[in-house]
């Protein structure tokens, strides 16, 4: 049996920010004064209401010793009244204890609370560990080292730590080093752990290779210990963080973080995208190309890291091959220009599988919040991998890329011959597609429609769509 580490409480709650240890302040000595009031109460001989023993109390908290001044009270009413007074003293030293340890002791790393799991070419899984400076210092010298800390199944039981290798480029290190590091700016270790079990497998199954030991994943936790000194005060300092491995992993690349030094680390936008992982790329070939379709989608912005990045998928070819009307699109409605009801049928961009063909495109890192909120924007589509038939630049090599084709019972052809009602392309949605592939820059738009076949016979329309619940 190890002998349980006790934590002095000021250090625990010295933890938390600044703004939770007031809140933990003001909470205290709400819910102190609250109890003792009921014992002043009950015994005051003045028989005082709750609400003025409350009163007095939470005076007592700020104002120690205020209600022992009381005379002709019984004991009961000083015995409650001692203890209001102790409270006064002992919460205000915690709370001063609380600053005097966040302030002299603050560790200036802000670590990710999940470890990606990705897939090195050729290879197995990588452990992917991130942190940044989280002061507005500098920091150097700073040697990141990673354990795998293990309980043996042996009897008597014994508790092992297991330095892993990192990555250095390709080279294996014994750890990560940093020789500097400005405010707000984000590291990454790279550990690799097997040869054979993939990062899908690692997270997914019981067992995690360590380096060559298999392990359960319940007796293993991973402790990141990072040492360095702050330039501006001369201090060492060490940040440690511990992960279980039951459920700290997470699939795909980490998100990119946005670094904007003009202002204070702590306003950059790209902070909500720190705990993300990316696993998956999104293939667009119509309206998705466009980043605004593709934020009101998602619900933010893309960095340009993450998208539009154009690129192209063979073996099939775009075609004006799925029709909509509003028995299969309930909540839309299409409004003519004078204001009419349209029933007929409306073109859009698909796909379909074409060996000697290509279409041109852009692919964006989408998380898998993006990815759920895509397939609900795209429910009358099947999603597709097509991870080996896109190709862009500076793709990696392991990623998994989607798109998505239109169900068989949106293509029109071949059409019932009695509906005679007209087939139509909005104006406004051929403008969105080329307005996108010309802000995707170069030579994709004229790609665009030289890999997009003809409408033969369809008319373009102004029309506007009104969504209805």
């Amino acid at each position: 049996m190890h002998p349980r580490i006790k934590t002095p409480a000021a250090l625990l709650l010295s933890r938390r920010s600044f703004s939770s240890i007031l809140f933990f302040f003001v909470a205290a000595s709400l819910a102190v004064s609250a109890l003792l009031a009921l014992g002043l109460t009950e015994y005051s001989s003045h028989k005082i209401s709750y609400l003025t023993a409350f009163r007095l109390t939470l005076s007592s908290v700020w104002n120690p010793g205020d209600l022992m001044f009381q005379e002709d009270e019984s004991a009961g009413y000083y015995v409650f009244a001692g203890f209001s007074t102790l409270a006064g003293a002992v919460v205000p030293v915690l709370l001063l204890g609380s600053f005097v340890f966040k302030l002299f002791n603050r560790d200036p790393l802000q670590w990710r609370s999940k470890i990606s799991l990705i897939n090195r070419p050729g290879e197995g899984a990588v452990m992917v560990l991130r942190f940044y400076n989280g002061t507005q210092m500098s920091l150097v010298n700073m040697s990141i080292d990673v354990i795998a800390r293990y309980e043996t199944t042996a009897v008597p039981k014994s508790l092992i730590n297991k330095p892993l290798d990192c990555l250095s480029g390709t080279k294996r290190v014994n750890r990560g080093f940093w020789a500097y590091s400005t405010p707000g700016v984000p590291f990454t270790v790279r550990v690799p752990l097997s040869e054979t079990l993939s990062a899908a497998q690692t997270y997914e199954g019981g067992v995690i290779d360590l380096q060559g030991q298999m392990l359960e994943k319940s007796l293993v936790d991973i402790i990141a210990l990072a040492r360095g000194t702050v330039v501006e005060t001369g201090r060492d300092f060490a940040s440690m963080y511990r992960y279980s491995t039951e459920d700290c992993f997470s699939i795909g690349h980490p998100a990119e973080i946005e670094v904007d030094e003009s202002t204070n680390p702590r306003h950059w936008n790209g902070w909500r995208q720190f705990e993300e992982s990316f696993d998956v790329y999104l293939f667009a070939y119509g309206s998705l190309v466009s980043g605004s379709s593709m934020a009101r989608t998602v619900g933010h912005e893309y960095h340009p890291f993450d998208g539009p990045i154009a690129a192209r998928l063979y073996g099939w070819r775009r075609t004006w091959n799925v029709a909509s009307d509003t028995s299969q699109l309930a909540t839309r409605v299409y409004r003519m220009p004078d204001g009419s009801t349209y029933d007929g049928w409306v073109r859009s961009l698909g796909i379909k599988r074409d060996p000697s063909a290509f279409c041109n495109g852009a692919v964006f890192r989408v998380s898998a919040k993006d990815l759920s909120l895509l397939r609900i924007r795209e429910h009358s589509y099947t999603e597709q991998d097509v991870s080996t038939e896109v190709t862009w630049t500076g793709k990696p090599a392991d990623a998994k890329v989607v798109t998505y084709v239109p169900h068989d019972r949106l293509v029109p052809e071949p059409r019932n011959p009695g509906d005679v009602r007209p087939t139509v392309i909005r104006r406004g949605y051929i403008a969105l597609i080329e307005d996108a592939f010309r802000v995707l820059g170069g030579e994709s738009l004229d790609e665009y429609r030289d890999t997009t076949d003809e409408p033969d016979g369809i008319f373009v329309q102004d029309m506007d769509i009104e969504v209805v619940d």
